[in-house]
Order: structure tokens, then sequence, then C-alpha cells
């Protein structure tokens, strides 16, 4: 008497394991898709080689006896079962490839890259290359940003102010420029506002370069004084007995001040 086929042995097999299960389990959550050669949990239409269909919130668990035990995945080009992996430890995860751990997050949240034991929310061990913008608060790295600052002792009227800086780690780049109009005017103390919370509290020595342009042809060179952690102060460079000084700037002072005429800063700081 001739064997049956291959496939009637499938449909055999598939049909007594349904059978079994519908005996025992008053159902048949497992289904034999012999013609596909595919898998069903839970559906008797599986999709892949193996389909799992389930309303559990955690839908399948692998657990082993082993503290570093992990699930492995071979394509056709992998090596050996060792060579990419992924797996718990302790309450963390574990991605390996090459059968090197190269991946950790910890149970709180740490990522760490070539570093199973991160500090922050993520750790590097290794240089970092990217082709789009690396951002703190939403703002590029290095890319400079607009800014509008808030002033004091300066009356803006119908003038123009620019100004940008950027932020690389704590250092913070400040630039811009203000041109008085016919309406605006210039009084003690003139303060401009931070883009970047200075790391300081206290009144601190100047921390970058000023230039009042006047527009009959006068240059002054100034600076900038940080005020606190919020703010700047424009002084101008005076020579009083034979002495450089700072002097605040007030109506006449570096000059009178008129339409047209121009101040600009330019400044590092350290930001929080």
């Amino acid at each position: 008497m001739a064997s049956p086929s291959h496939s009637a042995q499938h449909a055999d097999v598939n049909d007594a394991v349904e059978a079994i299960e519908t005996a025992l389990l008053d159902g048949a959550p497992l289904f034999v898709d012999d013609a596909n050669e595919r898998v069903g949990i839970g559906t008797t239409t599986p999709d892949r080689a193996l389909t799992v269909d389930s309303t559990e919130t955690n839908i399948a668990n692998f657990k082993g006896s082993n503290a570093t035990g992990a699930i492995s995945f071979m394509g056709s080009g992998t090596t050996s079962n060792t060579q990419v992996r992924i797996g718990a430890i302790g309450d963390g995860m574990k991605l390996i490839a090459g059968d090197t751990e190269r991946i950790r997050i910890d149970s709180s949240g740490n990522v760490g890259i070539n570093d199973t034991t991160p500090s922050y929310k993520l750790d590097v061990n290794g240089d970092i290359n990217a082709t789009g913008a690396v951002r703190i608060g939403g703002n590029g790295i290095g890319e400079y940003q607009s800014y509008s600052p808030t002033t004091g002792g300066l009356t803006v009227g119908n003038g123009t102010m620019n100004a940008s800086y950027c932020r690389i780690g704590k250092m913070i780049h400040y630039v811009g420029y203000f041109y008085l109009g016919t309406t605006s005017s210039i009084s003690p103390y003139v303060d401009f506002s931070l883009p970047v919370t200075n790391y300081s509290s206290t009144f601190t020595q100047p921390s970058g370069d000023a230039t009042f342009w006047d527009q009959g042809g006068n240059l002054w060179k100034g600076a900038t004084l940080m005020i606190g952690q919020t703010a700047f102060r424009f002084v101008a460079e005076q020579v009083d007995s034979n002495q450089i000084r700072y002097k605040d700037l007030t109506s006449a002072v570096p000059f009178v001040w008129g339409n047209g005429d121009h101040l600009f800063w330019n400044f590092v700081y350290r930001g929080v």
C-alpha cells in the first residue's frame, strides 16, 4: 500500500492537531496552513511563516533561566545564530550585533551605544556624525537663530534691530546691531536681554566687544558687561586722566546720538 503524499500527511496532521485542541481546549488556537507552509496562533489565515493574533497587551513572552539569554535572528548572510540577538538584561534591554552588545537601554530609559552603563538619556562611546542638525531645545547646535532682545534705557522707535545667536554646548555666540531712527533715543543704562540665561548671577567683567558708529564718521570701541543672568549692558571706552575707562552710554556718550547712528555687539558667554 503506497504512503500518502507529503501534502496529504500535513493535512492529516493539521486535522489531528485541530481535533485534539477542539476536544481539549474548546477551540483551535493553533492552525497549520499546509498549502502555504504557515502557522497561525489565534488566526486561521496566517500571512507569514508565523502569525500571532491576540487581544492580550503582551502578545508573546520568551523566558529563559539564563540571565544573559537572548533571541537570535538570522538572515541568509548571517554567519551564526549568535551574531544578531535581542535580549533582556535585568529590567533593561540589549541589542547584539556581530556577537557583541552594541546598544543597552536600562530600566530608567537611558540609552547607551557601545556603553553598557549609560548615565544619560543618550551615552555614546565613540564618534558621532550627523548629516542634519543636532538640536538643543529645538535649536540646532551651531546654527544661528534669530532673536528679538528686549531693551532698557533705549527707545527703539522707528529704529532697526537685528540679532542672532548660536549655541555649542554651553557656549553662546551672540551678535547683533541697532540702527537709530528719527524717533529712537538713548539714555542710561542701555541694557539688552540675553537669548540664553547666563550661568553667573553676579555683575561680571566685560564679556565681549561693542562698537559705536556716528554718522559724522566717528567710530568708538566699547564693551558688553554681563548684568546678572538675563541681560548685558553697553559701555564705551573713554580716556580719563590718561587711563581708559568704561562709561555708560548716555545721549551724549560716546557722542551725541542721532538718526542713523549704529550700535554693534559681538561676544561669547557661558549659558546655563
